[in-house]
């Protein structure tokens, strides 16, 4: 069986070293929208960790943020999450029926 990691590499970029020419961390500066960020507190490792780094970044630049990191969930578990309109990232951005 092939880890979510593996899937990464082998589906999205040819090169392991690919990934970091393709981090929003080098673009951040130039962001002026506002940012909700959500992730499951079971995904990726990679993901987990430069999502928290988008938000400490984000913060220290002083750009409108907020996030939600949601329990129990995986990594397609956070996207799946998307098809209900009670989903705190709907509600961040102004769209979601309230719960």
């Amino acid at each position: 069986i092939e880890s979510e990691q593996g899937r990464v590499y082998k589906y999205l970029f040819a090169d392991r070293h690919d990934d970091a020419s393709a981090s929003p961390l080098l673009f951040l500066n130039r962001l002026d929208a506002p940012v909700h960020l959500m992730w499951g507190d079971r995904d990726l490792t990679d993901s987990i960790t430069s999502s928290r780094a988008v938000v400490e970044k984000l913060q220290s630049l002083g750009k409108p943020l907020s996030w939600t990191e949601l329990p129990n969930a995986s990594h397609f578990d956070a996207h799946l999450s998307l098809a209900d309109p009670r989903n705190a990232w709907w509600q961040a951005i102004g769209f979601g029926s309230a719960p």
